[in-house]
């Protein structure tokens, strides 16, 4: 009996941990976030889209148009906090949650005030 309690407290130590590594939250090194991307499904009638650029130390919002290439603000220093959360400071501060990113997409949950949005963007 006491061989059969001692493996299942093995069993159950070892499904905890192996729960609580899933439920970790994935890390991102900057230099895979810094450059440009493209919002996918936001062209308007002129057929502009929306971009963001990331630099090594700040945040850029923008737009790419066929008339005019691409433009951005001024840009807003931005900290990252090595795993998957970039913070912007901002006049209204943003808070973006990398969710997945690979060398070509980018999956973010943005949020600032009340509104938040899961946003998918393509590296230009």
């Amino acid at each position: 009996m006491k061989k059969v309690s001692i493996v299942c407290s093995l069993v159950i130590v070892g499904l905890l941990f192996n729960c609580s590594k899933k439920s970790e939250s994935p890390t991102f090194k900057k230099s895979d976030f810094v450059g440009v991307w493209e919002e996918n499904d936001s062209k308007d009638s002129d057929g502009c889209t929306s971009i963001i650029k990331f630099d090594d130390k700040k945040f850029y919002e923008g737009e790419k148009c066929p008339s005019n290439g691409q433009t951005f603000d001024s840009g807003t220093t931005y900290t990252y906090d090595n795993k998957n959360t970039i913070n912007v400071s901002d006049i209204i501060p943003i808070k973006i949650v990398i969710l997945s990113l690979n060398s070509t997409t980018l999956k973010i949950e943005e949020s600032y005030l009340t509104y938040k949005a899961t946003v998918v963007y393509t590296k230009l």
